[in-house]
């Protein structure tokens, strides 16, 4: 069950990982800047953030914004990890780049990942929302805090960083949410009933 559960991940990985950045920005606006990138001139891209920057999904997102010359800021709870990230995005050039460690379950730390990037950046043109949290058990075996916590990572925290930015992007004229979904949100696995029951919640909101 474990090693299905890990297929479908990688297999979002790959999906995610082809198309996330093609969803921030939009193809036209992606081939411009591919265009700025091959002729050394600055990008469009703007400021970044990506919530869940320590691995996988995250981390390539964030690094390949980077690469695209954008302003990104990167978010994760382990710091070790986040400082991994942070010097390969630091090894792609000379755009600014912040590193930002918080529990992103917690609302306070939406808010402070907002406010440092508004006052670094002045602005926020996408936003990755690819942190999660699994807990792989038996429905009957899990508690209400198990609960609590998924929902948390995964669905409170993309609701709230929607609610808190959407009016600045909106102010701003444009700016683009990346909300990372799953598979599993439509075809299940034993055991994972929590993970799934978040996916399709984001493809609802």
């Amino acid at each position: 069950q474990d090693m299905q559960l890990e297929a479908a991940r990688q297999l979002d990985a790959q999906l995610q990982a082809a198309h996330g950045l093609d969803l921030l920005l939009g193809g036209q606006r992606r081939d411009r800047l591919l265009e700025h990138r091959e002729r050394g001139t600055p990008g469009e891209l703007g400021d970044q953030v990506a919530v869940g920057a320590g691995d996988g999904i995250g981390r390539a997102t964030a690094i390949r914004a980077a690469q695209l010359q954008a302003q990104v800021v990167a978010v994760d709870i382990r710091a070790e990890m986040l400082e991994q990230t942070m010097q390969q995005i630091d090894a792609v050039g000379e755009q600014n780049a912040l590193g930002i460690t918080g529990d992103i379950s917690k609302p306070a730390t939406i808010e402070r990942v907002f406010q440092r990037t508004m006052k670094s950046f002045g602005r926020i043109d996408g936003w990755a929302n690819v942190a999660y949290l699994s807990i792989p058990a038996p429905i009957q075996e899990l508690k209400i805090a198990d609960f609590q916590s998924v929902v948390a990572v995964n669905l409170q925290s993309v609701w709230q960083s929607a609610q808190r930015v959407a009016p600045v992007m909106a102010k701003q004229g444009g700016g683009a949410f990346v909300n990372i979904s799953s598979v599993l949100a439509h075809r299940t696995t034993p055991n994972i009933s929590l993970y799934a029951m978040v996916k399709g919640g984001i493809e609802a909101l």
